[in-house]
């Protein structure tokens, strides 16, 4: 059963401010307004999630995403294709969540017609959609495999990334080739083991070992190397609530690192002052020393860093 892009009127939309004293029109109430649900198999084993209908209507988008899904094996899989939001985006931009948060019941609607064996996220808004979770960080995530209640997604990125930096070629391909893999295998890729170190005073103190501490500051990256952050925090106030611990992972040595600062209610890893002092002084080592840097939430987490 294949269509093209069937539709509801503008009148459908739930797409409002979230002030009911300021209601707006949606963006899309225009008289010929209409609303995309889909466009391809509706029974297609293989559905893959954009941003907005036009994203896959023969443009250079998804003519290069044509040409990726036939070099991975997927040339001549059925396919629908069902956007996060069923209309334009305010100002014709990338959908925003609120938008996107609207949206999201006509597109489970339309994954929960038929068994997916696999859903193919492409960028921020397509993941966002699916998981309810803010539209960010698809470089990072990029062939996630996660098991939801429509199948599994794997998250990869929206070939228009590749069309601003052809340099993420070989992430998408290698995504749409693990898509393959699991289509008709059923496997996916392996997670390496990770070699990794807890510093906590129940596990590895490194203000109490001179040879452990000495380590540590070996992995100080260089300015070529990569270091990937993240935090752990008792809330999202950097003014009121706790860093609880920061992680780090090296990619020039393939090791993790989990400095564990304050966590549960009675601060399980409990540092003295000069403990403290000591483990503040080999985290700004790591964070500060020049190279590159990633971080998914680069805002919060540099605030809760600079607060702390």
């Amino acid at each position: 059963m294949t269509k093209t892009w069937p539709s509801r009127t503008a009148n459908d939309c739930l797409y409002r401010s979230p002030d009911p004293a300021n209601l707006k029109r949606p963006v899309c109430a225009q008289p010929a307004a209409v609303r995309a649900l889909y466009r391809g198999a509706l029974d297609a084993p293989l559905a893959l999630v954009v941003p907005a209908p036009g994203e896959a209507d023969g443009g250079p988008a998804e003519q290069l995403l044509d040409r990726f899904l036939a070099e991975a094996g997927l040339g001549a899989e059925p396919r629908v294709f069902v956007p996060a939001v069923q209309c334009s985006a305010e100002q014709h931009g990338a959908p925003k969540k609120r938008q996107i948060d609207m949206c999201r019941e006509h597109v489970w609607q339309v994954l929960g017609a038929h068994p997916r064996r696999l859903i193919l996220c492409l960028g921020n808004e397509a993941w966002s959609c699916l998981w309810e979770c803010k539209p960010s960080g698809v470089l990072s995530g990029a062939g996630t495999f996660r098991a939801h209640e429509f199948g599994m997604t794997l998250w990869t990125l929206h070939p228009a990334a590749v069309l601003r930096q052809p340099e993420l070629a070989p992430v998408l391909a290698k995504d749409l080739r693990a898509a393959y893999l699991y289509l008709t295998e059923g496997t996916k890729p392996e997670l390496p083991d990770l070699d990794w170190l807890l510093v906590h005073p129940d596990h590895a103190d490194p203000t109490a070992d001179d040879n452990l501490l000495g380590a540590l500051r070996t992995l100080t990256p260089g300015p070529q190397d990569k270091l990937v952050v993240d935090t752990e925090t008792s809330g999202t106030d950097a003014y009121r609530d706790t860093l609880l611990g920061v992680g780090c992972y090296f990619a020039a040595h393939e090791k993790a690192v989990y400095v564990a600062l304050n966590h549960g209610e009675h601060a399980a890893a409990v540092w003295s002052e000069e403990q403290r002092w000591i483990l503040q002084d080999l985290l700004r080592r790591w964070l500060t020393a020049p190279g590159p840097r990633l971080l998914q939430n680069v805002h919060f987490d540099v605030t809760f860093l600079y607060q702390q």
